[in-house]
């Protein structure tokens, strides 16, 4: 497993390292299944979501984040809340991909890069639409974070256990960090969170399999174009 990655884009951007102490003053928020005093929530289909090119049903729309909370007001001025979708049910979200938003809920300019075009047995698929659990964010002890090997592998064997995604603070890379780099306009854009491959356990209770087999789900979000990117890494 690397422990770096050099953009290929723009080499003033900076670069990350999976685990170290530049991580230790990053506050990360773990989203857990209670509601809270703002508008987060799991599943639902509040905005106008995406068709699939490959398996011609609706993107799911996993995560929703409400932009007026303070723990992540920085990432945006805009923005009033930030969905995080993919299609679970086939490959098209395998590579990275991304799409527009804006505060009409409506999520357009989708921009994927299916070279596979695999599509999962029906009986097997994630339901389209998830329902809607809401959720709260809850700061990560920043005794948590990935600064030595031995943190950052905690870490990852933990992932999904207590929370659905982590949301800010340090990235849990599975394998080199992600690419900052805004395909638009080529700043560094803002990490969101990481959706992560098996929640099952948190969902007992809602009678819902949410298991993305071995990958975690990257989101970036550039203020700049309001632009959200997804990437994937498997284990």
């Amino acid at each position: 497993m690397a422990d770096y990655y050099k953009f290929t884009g723009n080499p003033d951007l900076s670069i990350s390292y999976a685990y170290g102490e530049h991580w230790k003053n990053d506050q990360g928020y773990s989203a857990v299944l209670r509601k809270g005093s703002y508008h987060h929530f799991f599943g639902g289909k509040t905005w106008r979501l995406p068709i699939c090119s490959n398996c011609k049903v609706s993107y799911h729309q996993i995560i929703n984040l409400d932009i007026n909370d303070p723990k992540i007001s920085f990432l945006s001025k805009k923005i009033k809340c930030l969905p995080l979708i993919a299609c679970l049910n086939c490959s098209e979200s395998w590579n990275r991909f991304y799409y527009r938003i804006d505060n009409k809920l409506i999520i357009s300019e989708l921009t994927v890069n299916d070279t596979q075009h695999w599509i999962q047995e029906d009986d097997l698929k994630i339901t389209v639409s998830l329902p809607k659990i809401d959720l709260t964010l809850e700061e990560i002890p920043l005794s948590d974070n990935p600064i030595t090997k031995e943190k950052y592998d905690s870490a990852i064997d933990t992932a999904g256990t207590k929370s659905i995604c982590y949301v800010s603070g340090a990235p849990i890379y599975l394998q080199n960090p992600i690419n900052y780099e805004c395909p638009v306009c080529k700043r560094r854009m803002n990490y969101v969170a990481t959706v992560f491959s098996d929640v099952s356990g948190n969902l007992k209770d809602y009678d819902i399999d949410f298991d993305l087999g071995e990958m975690f789900l990257y989101y970036c979000f550039c203020d700049n174009c309001d632009l959200v990117v997804c990437e994937t890494q498997g284990f």
